[in-house]
């Protein structure tokens, strides 16, 4: 019949209200107007639009502002939720880096590395960076974006990237910036100057002679010894850690 297509399109134009409302609504005028023409329910009661807005007109505003924030709170929850559980996934460690070496790391990251000569120094930008230290006279590494990493020089650039580095024993310099540093068990002598960045280090029963500067800065109670391989860090508003897996 004519009359269900009107009610139809009449209960279409009051999804603003809850379906109860709706049902009485569709009842109380289908009472009355069952058998009559969709010309004739038009004539009497206005077009399905214009009969729903009368209906929606009535409500309280304080009713639609309401809803409407609680859509808006819902959208924004939602939003906060893949936002938290895609920084966690990239900053969280996938595994344990303390129990790898230079040789053995190639056990998790069994991609293809890549090999640069003459590199003495290490610029890192925004970016998560674990080192090794290898036995070997080359520099290592392993970056999941290569877009922004460079070698000039004698400096190996990263920014806005994920890496491992295998570096060379040598005397080597480590400048870092918004950043997360892991140093595992070094070989050699470092020069590390840090800024609003954090460092976690592994010494595995190695002796170190730890040579810090500070400004407003945070660094573990770590032992040292004058005979042990050299760090000297110069940190500005960084951490100096140890690492936890």
């Amino acid at each position: 019949m004519d009359s269900n297509k009107y009610f139809k399109e009449l209960e279409k134009n009051l999804k603003d209200l809850d379906k109860k409302s709706r049902n009485d609504i569709i009842k109380e005028l289908s009472y009355t107007s069952e058998d009559e023409s969709y010309e004739n329910l038009v004539k009497r009661f206005g077009s399905p639009e214009e009969m729903a807005s009368n209906y929606l007109e009535n409500l309280p505003k304080k009713s639609k502002k309401s809803r409407i924030l609680l859509y808006t709170f819902l959208i924004l929850i939602f939003i906060f939720l893949v936002l938290y559980i895609s920084i966690k996934s990239y900053l969280s460690d996938p595994f344990d880096f303390s129990k790898y070496n230079a040789k053995t790391i190639n056990e998790k990251i069994n991609k293809p590395w890549h090999t640069l000569e003459n590199i003495a120094k290490v610029d890192i930008e925004q970016s998560k960076v674990i080192i090794y230290f290898s036995q070997n006279k080359t520099f290592e590494y392993f970056c999941k974006s290569d877009k922004s990493n460079i070698a000039k020089n004698e400096t190996f650039f990263i920014k806005q990237s994920r890496c491992y580095l295998k570096i060379p024993k040598k005397a080597f310099g480590i400048k870092v910036f918004q950043s997360n540093l892991v140093l595992i068990k070094p070989l050699e002598e470092l020069s590390i100057e840090a800024k609003q960045s954090s460092i976690e280090f592994v010494s595995k029963n190695q002796k170190y002679n730890f040579d810090f500067e500070k400004k407003q800065s945070h660094f573990k109670d770590f032992v040292s010894n004058k005979d042990g391989i050299k760090i000297k860090s110069k940190l500005s508003q960084s951490s100096f850690d140890r690492y936890e897996y």
